[in-house]
């Protein structure tokens, strides 16, 4: 069986996960693996350090992106940069396909996101003709149960709990009407959806009619030890507990919230912000970002760039003795609780969402109301006590959460994908 696995992104998590995903389709018997992504050679060197060799069941190959075709970021932009995306990979992949005519072909998207934009309602014209599958990491199936202190500064719960499901009932008799991204999701040509909601998967699976596997939030634990911010984090941070926001530093992730947690707690803390700095922020929440920032207090460890890799985001987590996940209006999974469980470092997370039911499931953490700064205050002094850590110790079910976030959990995942796709693994056995 031939696969395409596509992924049109190379930011965060992304180049892990492809190479990850790459590895486990080729551990299946009888799978042709193409990859198509931002950086063929880093995949490919990364791919036969793993293997050991080459292969010849695996070609590589840079993706074709759009030319600023989001710069204006509308939702029409937003649906001609998708369209433009599905006629790309066609392109792309249909020279590459008659070259194993013969094979069954699946095309995996990495990132399916990008490809369902609001306004496209059926696939493009020119586009892919093979089965399609792949990661749908932030479905618009999903109405979050509690509304985001955001929106309730604004409007009442009712109303935005209204206007949610109306957005989102509507499919399932008038499909199209309102051209939402999940239309194409009913196309013949796609034969399963992965999602990260094990909620979503009967709810989308009743509406599709067609497999909606819920795939695991899968990470690593490989550290390097030689990244040089470590030793500068144990220096500057003096043996005081270390709090830790790692990843994209923005509005949604509630940087704000824990750099005024940081100044309250300004003494027997330290607080570490590693990743690319977002000013999404309102002007007066901005400039006291950028004051703290500019000032560099002595508690705080500001490294606003992009962390290079997997393993070196997994070594400043492993510095933290509690990880700070209270992000602002976040239904989704997040890959920084598997890491957490990984590790065996209590979370703090916002409540009403998919985040709190896990860690309140799993004993994983702290769960306080979104945009609480003393609430935030209150869950770092409990969990840095001796009472509150042994306490979390003896509750937290961290070994079982990051179980069913394996990769023996996500080959099975994968797996199902693949049957959806007509694919025989006793036949593919003997054919290999």
């Amino acid at each position: 069986m031939k696969i395409t696995l596509v992924n049109n992104r190379w930011s965060g998590h992304n180049p892990y996960h492809i190479r990850e995903l790459s590895l486990i389709f080729l551990s299946f018997p009888g799978i042709f693996l193409s990859v198509y992504c931002v950086e063929p050679d880093i995949l490919k060197q990364e791919i036969y350090n793993v293997l050991g060799t080459s292969n010849s069941r695996i070609t590589f190959h840079k993706i074709l992106l759009p030319d600023n075709i989001l710069k204006n970021k509308t939702l029409l932009s937003y649906r001609n940069y998708s369209k433009k995306l599905w006629i790309n990979i066609a392109n792309q992949i249909y020279s590459d396909d008659l070259q194993r005519p013969n094979h069954q072909h699946l095309v995996f998207f990495g990132w399916l996101d990008d490809y369902l934009a609001p306004l496209l309602y059926h696939m493009p014209d020119n586009s892919i003709k093979w089965n399609w599958s792949g990661i749908y990491f932030h479905p618009s199936f999903y109405v979050p149960y509690k509304t985001s202190l955001l929106f309730k500064n604004n409007f009442s719960s009712s109303f935005i709990y209204k206007i949610q499901r109306f957005l989102t009932y509507p499919y399932r008799k008038i499909k199209g009407f309102l051209h939402l991204p999940y239309n194409l999701l009913f196309h013949n040509s796609c034969s399963s959806i992965c999602v990260l909601n094990e909620h979503l998967e009967t709810k989308m699976n009743n509406v599709l009619n067609k497999p909606v596997i819920t795939i695991p939030d899968f990470t690593n634990s490989d550290i390097d030890t030689n990244y040089f911010h470590i030793n500068n984090i144990h220096s500057l941070s003096k043996g005081k507990k270390i709090v830790g926001l790692i990843g994209g530093q923005s509005n949604r992730k509630s940087f704000d919230i824990l750099l005024q947690a940081s100044q309250i707690l300004s003494n027997n803390y330290y607080f570490i912000f590693a990743g690319p700095y977002h000013d999404d922020f309102s002007s007066s929440v901005s400039a006291y970002n950028n004051s703290i920032i500019n000032n560099k207090p002595a508690n705080c460890y500001f490294l606003l760039e992009r962390i290079p890799d997997e393993s070196q985001f997994n070594s400043i987590l492993n510095c933290c003795d509690i990880i700070f996940a209270s992000y602002r209006i976040f239904p989704n999974s997040s890959n920084i609780m598997t890491k957490a469980a990984v590790f065996k470092k209590p979370i703090i997370v916002s409540e009403g969402h998919l985040m709190a039911e896990r860690t309140r499931k799993y004993g994983l953490g702290e769960i306080i109301p979104e945009g609480d700064v003393n609430a935030c205050v209150r869950a770092i002094e409990k969990l840095a006590s001796t009472e509150g850590y042994n306490s979390w110790l003896s509750n937290s079910r961290c070994e079982e959460y990051a179980e069913q976030h394996s990769h023996h959990k996500l080959k099975d995942a994968l797996r199902k994908v693949l049957q959806a796709a007509g694919y025989n693994e006793d036949n593919e056995s003997i054919a290999y």
